[in-house]
């Protein structure tokens, strides 16, 4: 099992005095959440238990600088973590700071239980969601990585989008050779349609958002599924 499901349902408590870390330990476990207390040390020198929380709840009032540390801590994790931050202060910048670093949601203190439950109840499950998209991303990429040079090439060249003929000439090949390589890494990457293949190219990185698809059309034996 890995870090990131050990830790997908635990709440990292950050920058709480010990009396109220206790309290809010007592009212967490009450919802069924697991609760771990984040030290200094672990937030200036990577986190302990090696493991990413499903939702980490900050005391922005006891250390306002401690959010860049607490993404070294937390390293890849920290943008899969959904970050509650709790300030009592009226000043702006320690939200706006917060807010920076990808708050899931900042509070103002004094807050309710109920209010407080529901909130770090709703950034744990996103970041669970998180954790179930970053392994699928996981799996892709391991995906990816078994295509070779010149089919990840045609891959990110269907990524793009273009005609049959268009992508061949890009690539300095020809239609047939092209479409050859496309089933190959179709039959690798277990996908039957192009629209497959995008959604896989936004997840990994080569795509950074979803382009406007043309009407496809799902051919039998592997033929390419748009129009050419």
């Amino acid at each position: 099992m890995s870090d990131l499901e050990t830790g997908a349902g635990t709440v990292c408590l950050s920058g709480f005095p010990a009396e109220e870390a206790e309290r809010l330990t007592g009212l967490l476990q009450g919802a069924g959440l697991r609760v771990t207390l984040c030290t200094r040390r672990c937030r200036e020198g990577g986190c302990e238990r090696g493991e990413v929380p499903g939702c980490v709840l900050l005391n922005l009032d006891a250390d306002p600088d401690c959010l860049a540390s607490l993404d070294r801590a937390l390293g890849p994790g920290s943008a899969i973590a959904p970050l509650v931050a709790l300030v009592r202060t009226p000043a702006v910048a320690p939200v706006v700071q917060a807010l920076r670093h990808g708050a899931w949601d900042v509070l103002r203190v004094p807050v309710s239980d109920q209010l407080l439950l529901d909130t770090v109840c709703h950034a744990v499950q996103a970041g669970q969601a998180r954790v179930q998209e970053h392994r699928r991303r996981q799996r892709l990429c391991t995906q990816m990585a078994r295509l070779t040079q010149r089919e990840q090439e045609v891959f990110r060249a269907l990524a793009r989008g273009g005609s049959h003929r268009d992508i061949a000439q890009g690539l300095g090949i020809s239609p047939r050779t092209l479409e050859v390589h496309r089933a190959r890494l179709y039959r690798k990457l277990r996908i039957e349609t192009y629209t497959e293949l995008v959604r896989m190219a936004v997840l990994v990185g080569v795509l950074d958002r979803y382009p406007l698809l043309p009407e496809v059309e799902r051919a039998p034996g592997g033929a390419l599924d748009r129009p050419s």
